[in-house]
């Protein structure tokens, strides 16, 4: 069943009755064994607890969320729309110098980019996970964001997204005192419970990573007996299904992230278009990209190393020192003329995968 949060008081309470706190792995007095244990805080819990009671009913209501989105939506596009042709991933790197201006991080896998023509224009997303990888805690207690290639129903973007959705919309806000979105956003690796059968459900799970309905099987059950299942903001799934247009079938007009998103899903077949911009399919399986390392390595990608050494499959990272931030020519390149949210300028694609 969803679980929509219809009041900041109803999202603190299941906080409360869950009991989620932060802490860290550690042994259990009562029966010597390992679970979720306190750790010093660094910053008082219940005002933590407080912030994530208020982001998660925003993630809950409708309205506000896409207004806030829509907002995310206009500064990429006038970051995106002033960069030179040839700039390759503008997209993640409009989106990074919106996340920058929030207080998140980004990337850390690049070398500095010294061109001169591309200072100020941002750094591409540095990692790419394929699989689930333990590293996500590392990419959230630094602030950063990553491209999410796992499925794509999920979206690559869509938690990149709801957190600068969630940024506009708590900007200047008294609700979450002295602490920011990006502080809250690094925090959600380290505040968790344990669920009814034990296992540590974190607040990154809770707050902004449910599952939708169709696949409640998969969700974990909480104390308070409720799985952590919702069909609101606060899963990745629905907000692809509101940018992708799942109810009318078609993306949301003068919106640039949403229809950026459905060109760039249609070039590669996860969506079927028989008459533009009408959507007849959307795509309903697991991502069909196949990740052979002679692609990844063509695309400046590489596989990334476990903390032994050892080979990470879950996780790709761009190659430092070998990346090119232009491109060499205009193979597969098509672009459109378009006006988004009331400002001209032309959306570019290369429909090779990358």
């Amino acid at each position: 069943m969803s679980v929509i949060f219809e009041s900041v008081k109803a999202a603190r309470d299941s906080l409360k009755k869950n009991g989620f706190f932060f802490g860290k792995v550690g042994l259990k007095k009562d029966n010597e064994t390992r679970g979720w244990v306190h750790a010093k805080a660094p910053h008082d819990e219940d005002l933590l607890l407080d912030c994530y009671a208020h982001i998660a009913h925003f993630l809950c209501t409708p309205e506000p969320f896409q207004t806030a989105l829509e907002a995310v939506s206009d500064q990429m596009w006038d970051y995106y729309r002033n960069m030179p042709a040839l700039t390759r991933n503008k997209f993640t790197r409009a989106m990074g110098l919106v996340a920058v201006n929030r207080g998140f991080v980004f990337q850390e896998n690049l070398a500095a980019d010294t061109s001169k023509r591309l200072i100020g224009l941002g750094s591409p997303i540095g990692a790419k996970l394929i699989a689930g990888d333990n590293f996500i805690g590392h990419l959230l207690r630094n602030k950063l964001f990553w491209k999410d290639s796992m499925d794509v129903n999920h979206g690559e973007h869509s938690h990149s997204l709801q957190w600068l959705a969630i940024a506009q919309h708590f900007n200047g806000s008294a609700d979450l005192g002295t602490l920011t979105v990006a502080d809250l956003y690094a925090l959600t690796a380290d505040v968790a419970a344990e669920a009814e059968n034990k296992q540590i459900v974190r607040m990154w799970q809770w707050l902004a990573d449910c599952f939708p309905t169709s696949l409640s099987s998969n969700a974990e059950t909480l104390k308070d007996g409720k799985k952590i299942v919702s069909d609101s903001f606060r899963c990745p799934q629905h907000i692809m299904n509101y940018l992708l247009g799942k109810t009318t079938n078609r993306p949301l007009e003068g919106h640039f992230v949403s229809n950026y998103l459905y060109h760039r899903y249609r070039n590669r077949g996860w969506l079927v278009s028989d008459e533009p911009p009408v959507i007849t399919k959307h795509y309903t399986g697991p991502d069909p990209k196949s990740y052979k390392q002679e692609q990844w390595t063509s695309q400046g990608w590489q596989t990334a190393n476990k903390p032994s050494g050892a080979i990470n499959p879950a996780r790709l990272q761009r190659t430092p020192g070998t990346y090119s931030a232009t491109r060499a020519d205009t193979k597969d390149y098509e672009q459109h003329r378009v006006r988004f949210h009331n400002k001209p300028g032309f959306m570019r694609f290369y429909t090779t995968l990358g």
